[in-house]
């Protein structure tokens, strides 16, 4: 079994230096979005045939950076 851990990508709170409580609401920004499809580019490349399972907070930008890797490896957050 293999654990990969990653942390979200970029946001707009990553952006205007807030705390991530008062961010809460934030999305990924156009950059955060490019490095959330790198990294399931990356991963699609490198999980062979296992089947994953992903773990997500609920916040927004924690969502937006499973979402392409849910498409890209066919399965659920």
């Amino acid at each position: 079994m293999k654990i990969i851990l990653a942390r979200h990508a970029e946001s707009l709170c990553n952006q205007q230096q807030c705390f991530p409580s008062q961010g809460e609401g934030l999305g990924l920004t156009k950059r955060g979005r490019e490095q959330a499809q790198q990294l399931a580019t990356h991963l699609q490349d490198h999980i062979g045939d296992t089947r994953p399972i992903i773990y997500s907070s609920p916040s927004l930008r924690t969502l937006q950076t499973a979402e392409p890797l849910a498409y890209n490896l066919s399965c659920e957050i």
